[in-house]
């Protein structure tokens, strides 16, 4: 389920049981961007995935912006990481050095996804949120969701 972020709310998404056979996923779109969009969905994926009833874990809350040293949600960041962008795709891009427009694009090209998805990490990597503003499809999630009574 897509939510409204709550004004001065530090909550990405959440994951929990409806009941004991149905998970479910709530994203707030907190940042109205294509890369987090999808590594937050694919975060509170993980969770379900790996960690709701360990430990009779029910319910999560995530602040994506907080550094967690909790295993679980490393876990569930190397998860994100990887079915976003294999591991060996992004050691052999070689964005360390050169991260220029043309060759994130060339690269999210041949691995078939949005350029948003490597350029969001490399902003994230490089702990820049200045880089590739172009790329990071700023303003192109929430109103996909937004309801229009009409």
């Amino acid at each position: 389920v897509i939510v409204q972020p709550l004004p001065g709310g530090q909550i990405d998404g959440a994951t929990f049981w409806l009941d004991e056979h149905s998970p479910a996923v709530a994203l707030a779109i907190r940042y109205d961007r294509i890369d987090n969009f999808w590594f937050t969905l694919l975060h509170e994926l993980a969770h379900v995935s790996l960690h709701l009833d360990e430990d009779e874990v029910e319910t999560i809350f995530d602040d994506l912006d907080n550094d967690s040293l909790e295993a679980w949600e490393q876990e569930a960041d190397d998860a994100a990481r990887e079915a976003l962008i294999p591991a060996k795709d992004w050691k052999r891009a070689g964005f360390d050095e050169d991260h220029a427009e043309e060759r994130v694009k060339a690269f999210a090209e041949k691995l078939r996804i949005s350029p948003a998805i490597p350029a969001g990490r490399i902003r994230f990597e490089k702990d820049n949120d200045r880089l590739l503003n172009d790329l990071v499809g700023r303003g192109c999630v929430r109103h996909m969701f937004e309801h229009d009574p009409r």
